[in-house]
């Protein structure tokens, strides 16, 4: 992933600070195509469930070249099953804690 660097300097202090906005440093933005970028955790926890990200491109380098690709949301969803792709390795038996099996539960933990 393009944005990697960004996201993890991103995660690591959103999980310092739950539940508030972080925002980039410019370090952070430094020889990405990026020009703002922020990221909220619910919690502090290692895993990025519930974590969500905001990337603002440079108008020189959206995607595709096309002025409406200025930005991309991203989150990472804890909805579902304890379970990685094929050829990521086991999974860690802590996550099954923070993986909620139904929205009613996903929407409690964040709300």
């Amino acid at each position: 992933c393009r944005h990697r660097r960004v996201q993890e300097a991103l995660f690591d202090r959103a999980r310092q600070a739950p539940q508030t906005l972080v925002l980039a440093l410019p370090e952070d933005l430094k020889d990405s195509d990026l020009k703002f970028a922020a990221a909220r955790a619910i919690d502090g926890s290692d895993h990025p469930f519930c974590a969500a990200f905001v990337l603002v491109f440079k108008e020189d380098k959206r995607p595709f070249g096309q002025k409406e690709n200025m930005a991309m949301v991203y989150t990472v969803g804890p909805l579902g099953v304890n379970k990685k792709a094929e050829g990521e390795g086991e999974v860690d038996p802590e996550r099954e804690r923070l993986v909620k099996a139904t929205k009613e539960l996903f929407l409690q933990a964040i709300y």
